[in-house]
């Protein structure tokens, strides 16, 4: 285990000094540490990769510390300026403790679900994936991506780089079978996520309980009233690491998109590289990503501001290109199980929220749909005039998360593409939140806590779990296609809510704006504990109620 922390610390620390060289002036550590991570074991990755490739071994994961120790050696030796790193700050740790022991925490069921014994997995409960996720890290780590161990002659196209740097790790460590990617990757990827996530929105945002708010929705938050929300999962590895990558390629992109942050050049160079590497962590993240930057182009083109924006839309451009050149170059549509149809199966149907079969039924399990995700995303919405580079890369993904959902069959792996938009959508609401309450003058007061609007916009949004929870449980004993009643609750009792709370003498600015800022308030708090009104919690108590509870709920729903 000290061996593995050991490595780990080494390709974090090599990838921060090479984000060092990249950025101006002093930084906060949750930055330093969570690009340091997610350039490290990039970087690592694909020194093992070439490593293989050259000398069958894969002692190449050293090439994220041999090119940090160059980036500090040549600051010491005074051929260039790094940025450098503020010291630990308290604040920063209480905002951010909350996220990383919620996430933690949850992780604990599955990881006891996937018991370790004599090398393998045990048991009848364990996410028979896990299994193989192992085989393709084993194999990219042994044979690179250009062979595979269940088909033989055959390139790994199956999200190669995250695999890649948990089989990278498990053969430099001499670890265990399983080890790295049931017990180790899982709480890096919240802590790393939770990093990122709370820097991006501190870059963004002058509210100090913005970064807090922005790891919160990332690492804890799920859909109101639906399943898959959540974007750190266990049972897919690969979306964990996109996700991680995700965040740090948003922060990068906020940071070209403003002058003077650092080497323009090297940002770029990385910018490209994070790119390259989303396109072989995960396909859906890249294409997401893809569109917000086309959506930024467009605001560019508009704005007439395309000069300052073509340098970071060349690179990125070029980084998927690359990637899709080298990973999915000759994947056939058919192997992916993805199409477009408006009456096969959607991602709705596969959770359980159309209300009868057919394409009427699919469209209006859809809109159910999209109405659990959107609380994740509403706060996004007030960064127009504020941010409005941010806002347009936003409007970008949402596109890309909501047409998917709308246009693809095959449920499972067209829900990814939305997936992939919440987390980054998630730092922009943080941060559209903070801005909706500066807009209506809100301000905490210690005297007037028992009418503050947040106190009960807080308290509506338990309310509003604990209804849909309930709504949520009865569907799943009694079998009626009522799932849909959950999201439509919440965005029910919202707005009713908010426009009571309005009406506080602690708000200014006009009724509607009042109004609206409740709603996003409000329905972001609510999805931040939407994780435990999905199915896992349920399926948990499902199990151990009665048959004669069974009937009576059945009866009742």
């Amino acid at each position: 285990g000290l061996l593995i922390l050991g490595i780990v610390a080494l390709q974090t620390l090599g990838g921060m000094f090479v984000w060092l060289a990249a950025r101006k002036g002093p930084i906060a550590l949750s930055e330093a540490l969570g690009m340091g991570f997610a350039l490290g074991t990039v970087i690592s990755t694909l020194g093992a990769q070439i490593s293989v490739f050259l000398a069958g071994n894969g002692w190449g994961w050293l090439l994220a510390p041999v090119l940090g120790s160059f980036a500090w050696l040549g600051f010491r030796m005074g051929w260039w300026e790094i940025g450098s790193v503020s010291r630990l700050s308290w604040h920063g740790v209480w905002l951010l403790a909350p996220a990383v022991i919620i996430g933690v925490l949850a992780l604990v069921p599955s990881i006891l679900l996937t018991p370790l014994r004599d090398g393998y997995v045990v048991g009848a409960a364990y996410q028979p994936d896990v299994v193989f996720f192992e085989a393709v890290a084993q194999s990219v780590s042994v044979w690179g991506a250009a062979d595979s161990s269940m088909l033989v002659g055959e390139p790994i196209r199956y999200h190669w780089l995250s695999y890649g740097w948990i089989g990278s790790l498990t053969v430099a460590s001499g670890a265990g079978d399983f080890v790295v990617m049931t017990r180790v990757f899982p709480p890096l990827m919240v802590f790393a996520a939770a990093l990122l996530a709370a820097s991006w929105a501190r870059v963004l945002s002058r509210v100090w309980w913005a970064p807090g708010l922005a790891a919160l929705l990332v690492v804890a938050g799920g859909y109101v009233g639906a399943s898959q929300g959540v974007a750190l999962t266990y049972d897919s590895p690969s979306t964990a690491y996109a996700v991680v990558l995700g965040l740090a390629f948003g922060l990068v992109i906020s940071l070209a998109l403003r002058p003077g942050e650092g080497p323009a050049g090297l940002l770029l160079v990385l910018l490209g590289l994070l790119s390259f590497a989303l396109v072989g962590a995960k396909a859906s993240q890249a294409l997401v990503i893809a569109v917000g930057v086309a959506a930024v182009v467009i605001w560019a083109l508009v704005t007439r501001s395309l000069g300052r924006v073509w340098p970071l839309v060349l690179a990125s451009a070029s980084g998927m290109l690359l990637g899709y050149f080298a990973f999915l170059l000759g994947v056939a549509g058919d192997e992916t199980n993805i199409g477009i149809s408006g009456t096969q199966e959607h991602a709705s149907t596969f959770q359980g929220l159309d209300p009868f079969e057919g394409g009427v039924g699919i469209a209006l399990g859809t809109l159910a749909l999209i109405l659990a995700i959107l609380p994740r995303w509403l706060g996004a919405s007030w960064l127009a005039y504020r941010l409005p580079g941010e806002f347009a890369f936003g409007i970008g993904l949402a596109v890309a998360g909501l047409g998917t959902l709308v246009l693809l069959r095959s449920g499972t792996n067209a829900a990814w593409f939305a997936l992939g938009s919440t987390a980054l959508l998630s730092v922009l609401a943080a941060v559209g939140v903070g801005i909706a309450l500066e807009r209506v003058g809100y301000s905490f007061s210690r005297s007037r806590w028992r009418r503050d609007p947040l106190v009960w916009a807080a308290v509506t949004a338990l309310v509003t779990n604990a209804m849909v929870l309930l709504a949520y449980a009865l569907a799943a004993v009694s079998g009626a296609p009522v799932l849909w009643r959950g999201p439509v609750i919440a965005w029910v009792v919202t707005p009713a809510t908010a426009f009571i709370l309005a009406r506080s003498s602690m708000l200014t600015g006009g009724r509607w704006l009042r109004w609206a800022a409740m709603v996003t308030v409000i329905i972001t708090i609510t999805s931040i504990g939407a994780r435990l009104n999905g199915s896992i919690v349920w399926g948990l108590a499902h199990s151990r109620a009665t048959p004669v509870v069974q009937d009576f709920i059945r009866i009742f729903d």
